[in-house]
């Protein structure tokens, strides 16, 4: 399993990951430096020469690359952030920690005053946080709040939680599995059901999703 950091530019990312890879013995991979050192271009050329679609690809590549590997620290660059295909193959074999700052925190705390998106300022950063935070929330297996925090101390309160990120990881599969095969046994029963009850094929369709999907009303479905 790898473990995953994102956040918004001067959050911290690349030095959390770091001190992280040290402290559980991890490969430590920054994917900015991975980028600009492969392609022989800086961040400000890669932003600025790739087409989005030809970016798109470049980080789909990358993040397969990862993905397929395994004992990875990795600081997640910021162009991973706006592109849901690359970072939701990130995160398919990492638990993913988000670093959540201000964006007043990480302009002040910044420490790459020449980051294509941090040389646009605080409205950017702002507009930035506002776009992904709720995603990028979704997105985390973990969150952790980076103002005011050092480095060594969000690698240390990662590292700490990543054995029960991992468990949690290890039983969502479970639960996956058990609910797939649950659901190939029970659609014969419902459809049979459904006949008793004399429901159309429509009914009957819409009466197997409502047992199996139930709607959300607020509370949790399916229960322990």
């Amino acid at each position: 399993m790898n473990l995953l950091f994102i956040g918004l530019p001067g959050c911290g990312v690349r030095e959390t990951a770091r001190f992280a890879a040290e402290r559980l013995d991890l490969r430590f991979v920054d994917t900015d430096e991975v980028l600009t050192r492969n392609l022989s271009l800086s961040l400000q050329d890669l932003y600025s020469l790739f087409t989005p679609d030809a970016l798109r690809d470049v980080l789909c590549r990358l993040a397969g690359q990862l993905a397929e590997g395994d004992g990875y620290c990795i600081a997640a660059g910021d162009c991973f952030l706006d592109e849901p295909e690359a970072l939701d193959t990130l995160t398919s074999s990492a638990c993913t920690v988000y670093l959540d700052m201000s964006p007043e925190a990480a302009a002040s705390a910044c420490r790459e005053p020449d980051h294509p998106v941090l040389r646009r300022g605080l409205f950017r950063l702002r507009e930035l946080y506002d776009t992904r935070r709720e995603r990028l929330t979704e997105t985390a297996d973990a969150i952790l709040s980076a103002d005011g925090r050092t480095p060594e101390d969000l690698a240390e309160q990662a590292a700490s939680r990543f054995p029960q990120m991992i468990r949690n990881r290890d039983d969502a599969v479970l639960r996956k599995r058990a609910l797939e095969e649950n659901r190939h046994a029970l659609v014969p029963l419902l459809t049979a059901r459904a006949v008793l009850l004399g429901l159309t094929e429509a009914q009957t369709e819409r009466y197997i999703a409502y047992v199996l999907d139930p709607p959300d009303h607020g509370g949790t479905t399916g229960g322990d």
